[in-house]
């Protein structure tokens, strides 16, 4: 969400399944859920080995960038993430600029 709000101006999210190209390829997400380290600690408890990006652009993309800021405001606010989630299902609309000139 906040990938797309920052970059791209909208609000929107993938979803854990998401159809593309009018049904022709379907993404299925079924830890879409599951915090990261939460998964790093059942890979470690099942002996798993937990492979990191091998993306050259891993530590510059702007998925990187929202982490740390995610991570910055849990400093301020633990279930910040949580929140974020939450909020998009308790829009206020009264709250909400009909049109922004930007």
């Amino acid at each position: 969400m906040l990938l797309n709000l920052f970059f791209q101006g909208e609000i929107g999210t993938m979803q854990p399944y998401q159809e593309m190209f009018n049904g022709e390829l379907a993404i299925i997400r079924p830890l879409a859920y599951v915090e990261e380290k939460e998964l790093a600690r059942l890979a470690t408890t099942l002996g798993l080995p937990v492979i990191s990006s091998q993306c050259p652009q891993d530590n510059t993309s702007k998925r990187r960038v929202i982490k740390g800021v995610i991570e910055d405001m849990k400093k301020h606010s633990h279930h910040v993430k949580k929140n974020i989630f939450r909020s998009l299902q308790r829009v206020r609309n009264e709250y909400l600029l009909e049109h922004a000139g930007a």
